[in-house]
């Protein structure tokens, strides 16, 4: 055997160091590999199981209706005993208040534009509402309008 010289003695006991150091590396990449295998089927699974536990509607429709009743046509709001009405709708400018700092309207008091008049609840009243016979024909003559349609049924009477 032929005497090593100093840079090769220095190389030799470096690449030996070295090989110590890493010559567990490809198990640690497979290691690696194989814990981001598990968490992501963990992931899938939880997700997959959330989903099928999820809190469905109970009241949600899952056949078909045993009735259907076309609100659009003259025959249907009969049926239901029904009377269609309308009203202009207008843009109004109103007070309200500025983002504040918590991103909620908190801030200074400024000018924005809501429409009126504002349907729904219990206690509104559309008794001052056009009349309408026609659901779908146009109601103006204006470039830009907005409508609130609104039906009052008379009864809710079911058939057998």
């Amino acid at each position: 055997m032929t005497p090593l010289s100093i840079d090769a003695s220095l190389v030799r006991a470096w690449a030996t160091q070295f090989n110590r150091q890493h010559r567990d590396a490809s198990t640690d990449a497979s290691l690696r590999r194989l814990r981001f295998a598990v968490v992501f089927i963990l992931g899938v699974l939880l997700f997959v199981t959330g989903r099928a536990f999820a809190e469905t509607t109970a009241d949600a429709p899952t056949s078909k209706p045993d009735a259907v009743i076309d609100l659009a046509t003259k025959e249907g709001v009969d049926l239901v005993k029904g009377q269609w009405r309308y009203s202009d709708t207008k843009i109004i400018q109103v007070d309200f208040n500025a983002a504040g700092v918590d991103q909620q309207p908190t801030g200074k008091s400024i000018k924005t534009y809501d429409f009126a008049p504002h349907a729904g609840g219990t206690d509104f009243d559309d008794s001052k509402w056009r009349q309408s016979n026609r659901q779908r024909s146009r109601r103006a003559d204006r470039r830009v309008g907005f409508v609130l349609t609104g039906i009052e049924l008379s009864s809710r009477s079911r058939r057998a």
